[in-house]
């Protein structure tokens, strides 16, 4: 494990660039705990089981009550690979999962029994693929596999730490992790869960962790209660004094960082600048911050008494512009299986069987694959449509109907119906 050593020191305050930080109408009054960026923009828990969306005319209160309607506080957030599924995490063993694309919660409470609180989550993979990883107040990790049913497979609870209380976790796969704690410790696992290994902090002191962002195995960055950023490279840990005040998250995101704490501290990365101080409106604190680098939606920064801040703006075209409908109902009732991509955002009406998926890849656009078998699937999408093609079956047996008129369909050979 590496000591730790004197990093660039204080950062220093600079304009945050092209866009400010902007406090904004938020729907609850309560503390938010954390942030994550979804394919439809960001997401915020906090007390009293609230579960805030960023949307295109402002932020809106998605859930109330938390998954078991009971007003549990989610104390933590992520998000799965493609953005779709939202994790959170809380008081009394509370989790739940929120699909932003289909607008639908699900209750995973209590996994092994355990009831007390989760600290912190992350979530890797594609949704309904997913793993799950949480820890809680008492040392203990858990981890789970999203089942085949839509159930999770739970493993058996570990103490990483030997029982220290673990606030931070973050997973670069489904097999390396790591877990930051109170007693100024940071545990590393390549087995996705089974085994760990402590890699610091040495010479750190008793200062404890808060919030940990896992860029790679020789790029891990944690924050501290005395107001420190502190930079793992796969050997050394380095620290940099950033502000004196607690700092509670801190994000990574192609390239770009944010850490948020308390008195209204923001600290942004930026290459070859390194960590600096932002000017913020507010002195609240910061529990969590979310990241955006595509230019569509708003970075934040969430905390205390449901204060949100912004920097940018949402610019994302909503799927609600055009129609696109294909139809199997005039072929032989032969299965035929298609895919749909489009440079824009695409979502699916009810009109669509389960089987139907929906992925978004936010610098590319969104691609739908499914099939009919002697009906009508019904999309809405913006932008422009790149591509229809039928990837199984018989291309002349069904036809793709943007806005009421035909549009040509590629067969896997590339030619047209």
């Amino acid at each position: 494990m590496g000591a730790v050593t004197a990093g660039v020191g204080v950062p220093r305050t600079v304009s945050a660039g092209k866009y400010s930080w902007d406090e904004v109408n938020s729907p609850s009054s309560s503390v938010l705990y954390d942030a994550t960026m979804t394919q439809e923009g960001p997401y915020a828990v906090g007390a009293s089981g609230d579960v805030l969306a960023r949307r295109i005319d402002g932020w809106k209160k998605v859930l109330d009550k938390g998954p078991t309607v009971k007003s549990n506080p989610l104390r933590s957030c992520d998000v799965t690979s493609d953005g779709r599924h939202v994790w959170f995490a809380g008081g009394s063993g509370v989790i739940g999962q929120y699909d932003v694309v289909e607008e639908k919660v699900t209750d995973y409470s209590a996994p092994k029994g355990k009831t007390s609180t989760w600290e912190a989550i992350a979530a890797v993979g594609q949704a309904d693929n997913e793993r799950v990883s949480l820890v809680n107040g008492s040392g203990e990790f858990l981890t789970g596999t999203k089942t085949s049913e839509g159930g999770m497979e739970w493993s058996n609870v570990i103490k990483p730490g030997g029982g220290s209380s673990a606030k931070g976790i973050d997973f670069l796969d489904k097999k390396i992790g790591y877990i930051c704690d109170t007693t100024s410790k940071v545990y590393e696992t390549t087995d996705g869960g089974n085994s760990w290994s402590t890699i610091g902090l040495s010479g750190s002191g008793s200062v404890a962790l808060y919030g940990i962002t896992a860029v790679s195995q020789d790029r891990i960055y944690v924050t501290g209660g005395d107001g420190s950023i502190f930079r793992y490279n796969g050997a050394v840990w380095t620290k940099t004094d950033a502000g004196g005040t607690i700092l509670y998250d801190i994000e990574w995101n192609n390239g770009k960082g944010l850490a948020g704490g308390g008195s209204g501290n923001l600290f942004d990365y930026r290459k070859h600048q390194g960590w600096n101080s932002e000017s913020t409106p507010t002195s609240a604190t910061f529990r969590g911050v979310a990241l955006d680098t595509t230019g569509k939606f708003p970075s934040v920064a969430v905390g205390s008494s449901g204060t949100i801040l912004e920097r940018g703006f949402y610019t994302a075209t909503k799927p609600k512009d055009n129609e696109l409908l294909i139809d199997g109902s005039r072929g032989s009732g032969e299965r035929i299986e298609y895919l749909v991509e489009v440079d824009g955002a695409i979502e699916k009406s009810p009109r669509c069987e389960d089987d139907e998926r929906v992925t978004v890849d936010i610098h590319e656009g969104s691609t739908a694959r499914g099939y009919v078998k002697g009906f009508i699937d019904d999309f809405r999408f913006s932008g422009s449509i790149n591509k229809v093609a039928v990837t199984s079956g018989n291309p002349n047996e069904i036809y793709a109907i943007v806005n009421g008129d035909l549009i040509s369909i590629k067969d896997e050979s590339g030619t047209s119906n």
